[in-house]
């Protein structure tokens, strides 16, 4: 740990949860999320959302 540093804390359920509806409202069904841990400082996940005919990519 840096000095003065504090660890991140979990999200709030209710913020990640707006975060996936959001997700979900604005492009498609979320098909997993990878979890970074290796940081005491900042987590940081990525939603992954499958393609589809209308966004191929």
């Amino acid at each position: 740990m840096h000095e003065g540093s504090v660890p991140a804390h979990d999200p709030q359920p209710t913020f990640a949860d707006a975060v996936d509806r959001h997700i979900e409202e604005h492009f498609e069904p979320i098909e997993f999320v990878n979890y970074e841990i290796a940081s005491h400082l900042v987590g940081v996940h990525s939603h992954v959302v499958a393609p589809t005919e209308e966004r191929p990519q």
